[in-house]
């Protein structure tokens, strides 16, 4: 199978994939940067304190380890820096 029809299958699929809840809360307020678009560094802790404070509820069972494996996992790119890593995000206008 070539890489066009690996991604038109993953296409296909992705109305079956399971969203966690970290990538849900993610998802409302962050997503991955776009060509030209103007891109925030955040650490892993950053972000999950800023989630923690526009949703407290949804974050509640959510760490900050597993927060930054979600954002590996679903592809946030990740600098390393002198201090730590951090994650290229983009925040939603409407947040």
């Amino acid at each position: 199978m070539n890489k066009e029809e690996e991604a038109a299958w993953k296409k296909v699929n992705q109305s079956f994939y399971r969203i966690s809840a970290e990538e849900d809360v993610f998802n409302r307020y962050y997503h991955k940067p776009l060509p030209g678009e103007s891109v925030e560094t955040y650490s892993a802790a950053e972000i999950y304190r800023r989630l923690k404070q526009k949703s407290p509820e949804s974050m509640r069972n959510i760490s900050v380890q597993r927060l930054a494996q979600t954002l590996s996992a679903i592809g946030i790119e990740r600098i390393h820096t002198r201090y730590g890593n951090l994650y290229r995000v983009v925040s939603h206008p409407s947040q």
